[in-house]
């Protein structure tokens, strides 16, 4: 599909970076990608700590000590807390395992 876009782009002398930032589940796993043709990508991160989640949620959800989350943003300042995705990726998430590869269209 990114190619799909890019080709599109190509076609109709788009020159502006185009950025894909984006997940997707099937019920199992996550999977995410962070992706731009040239230039900063949006960001996406993934937690590192369960603890801290539960610190920053203050005890409103029952959160698996098993979770991992997903998302665009850290929901804190500490570092430790969150991994950012490098540029370029994909992402899986499934039965408690973290894959980063490289995305490429």
């Amino acid at each position: 599909m990114t190619a799909l876009v890019e080709q599109y782009r190509d076609r109709a002398g788009i020159t502006d970076p185009f950025r894909l930032t984006c997940a997707a589940t099937d019920g199992k796993a996550i999977h995410a990608v962070r992706y731009a043709t040239h230039g900063r990508q949006k960001s996406l991160y993934i937690s590192e700590e369960i603890e801290a989640l539960r610190e920053i949620d203050g005890g409103r959800e029952d959160i698996p000590d098993d979770a991992i989350i997903v998302l665009s943003e850290p929901l804190d300042d500490c570092e430790a807390h969150w991994r950012e995705v490098p540029d370029n990726s994909f992402v899986t998430v499934a039965n408690n395992e973290i894959q980063i590869s490289d995305f490429s269209p």
